[in-house]
């Protein structure tokens, strides 16, 4: 049984605390959230309270929409080249049986792509250089971004440089900020994995791409002319299993390059 002088200074804590939210002090006056209104999402918190309990201003700038525009302008710096522009499931040449079955499952991939945004389940494409696979990674990414989803095809060195522009620049994007803008689109075409020098940097920059994108269930393609052992070998152990986990699968293009013939 609790003792009177308890009870009396429970209630006491509880008078102070109910006064100091009725009455605030000089020191902390009472915190008014306030409000911007976007025509487009609506109302997002203009303040806020950190951990401190200290009111914490951002800035006036929708949040959604400062995330979107962060999202078109990588859009604008990596987006599909114009030599691929052309490339649709139809345009592809599957004259063997192995042909037919990476063009059954790229277009399958994109036909269903509503459960591999739901379960982030990725792709890895890698073989032969000229053998298609540009061509049906940018088909998946088109048919994608008809349906309404954002997507977003940049080659591996696209993406390091991208990170690495942030070094110095004090007051603008950091590292975090980039990772972050690549894990906001529905689909990430990553190209050209294992070209570049395999750097334990460039590893660790791609593997917080691919991480992050994973932790969210993000859908990711990798495109490759490497062998698989190559590409863990590139991007790591942690990073291509996080890449085949959840179904995601690997094609490989083993067939001679189309380049060249009539």
């Amino acid at each position: 049984m609790p003792s009177p002088v308890s009870e009396h200074a429970a209630d006491a804590v509880e008078r102070l605390r109910a006064a100091h939210q009725a009455k605030p002090t000089a020191e902390r006056p009472a915190f008014r959230p306030e409000f911007g209104v976007c025509e487009q999402h609506g109302p997002y918190p203009r303040n806020m309270l950190d951990a401190d309990g200290l009111e914490r201003w951002r800035p006036d700038v929708c949040p959604v929409c400062e995330r979107q525009a962060a999202v078109r302008l990588l859009m604008q710096r990596a987006e599909i080249a114009p030599r691929f522009e052309g490339c649709t499931f139809a345009s592809f040449r599957a004259e063997t049986p192995d042909q037919e079955a990476v063009l059954r499952t790229c277009r399958a991939y994109a036909d269903s792509f509503d459960v591999a945004a739901r379960t982030g389940r990725c792709l890895i494409l890698r073989g032969n250089p000229g053998t298609g696979k540009n061509h049906l990674a940018v088909a998946i990414t088109k048919q994608v971004m008809a349906a309404g989803y954002t997507a977003l095809h940049a080659t591996a060195y696209e993406i390091i440089c991208r990170i690495r522009e942030t070094w110095g620049r004090r007051g603008e994007q950091t590292e975090q900020d980039v990772t972050r803008t690549f894990g906001e689109v529905d689909l990430l075409v990553i190209d050209e994995v294992g070209r570049q020098y395999g750097t334990e940097g460039e590893q660790i920059h791609l593997f917080h791409v691919i991480d992050h994108r994973y932790r969210l269930m993000k859908p990711t393609v990798v495109i490759s002319n490497k062998r698989l052992d190559e590409i863990r070998a590139y991007l790591g152990n942690a990073a291509l299993d996080r890449l085949r986990e959840g179904g995601g699968e690997l094609l490989s293009f083993n067939w001679q390059s189309h380049r060249g013939k009539p």
